[in-house]
C-alpha cells in the first residue's frame, strides 16, 4: 500500500465493546483496502485503550491515539492532524458502515 486514500477518524470516550467491535469490523471489511483507521481515545480508561490497541496489533491500518478528555471535536482535530489519507471522514464509535462506504466516499470526491 502506497498510502491511504481515505483516513477514517473515530473519537472514542466510552461505548459498549460490542458497538466498538461492530464499528471497527465494518471498517476492516471495506471493499477499499487503502484506508487508515484512526482511533482517538478521548480520556478513555486504560483498559479501553488496551482493547483498542489489540485491534492495532492485528491490522497495520489502525492507529490509536490517546488524549485527555477534551470532547469529540478536539478528538476529531487530533485525528485530522495525524491523518495521511487524501480524504478524511468521521465515523462515530457506536455506528457501523456499509462495505462500500470508503470506496463510494472516495469515488464521489474524485469525480467532483
Amino acid at each position: 500500500m502506497l498510502g491511504p486514500k481515505v483516513s477514517v477518524v473515530i473519537p472514542v470516550y466510552r461505548v459498549k465493546k460490542e458497538y466498538f467491535d461492530n464499528c471497527i469490523l465494518s471498517l476492516l471489511h471495506q471493499t477499499m483496502q487503502e484506508i487508515e483507521i484512526i482511533i482517538v481515545c478521548d480520556g478513555a480508561k486504560a483498559e479501553y485503550v488496551d482493547y483498542c490497541r489489540e485491534y492495532q496489533k492485528k491490522d497495520d491500518r489502525i492507529m490509536v491515539l490517546e488524549q485527555q478528555n477534551s470532547g469529540a471535536a478536539v478528538a476529531r482535530n487530533n485525528g485530522i492532524a495525524h491523518a495521511g489519507g487524501k480524504y478524511i471522514t468521521f465515523v462515530d464509535v457506536d455506528d457501523w458502515v456499509e462495505p462500500e462506504y470508503c470506496q463510494f466516499f472516495y469515488d464521489t470526491f474524485e469525480a467532483n
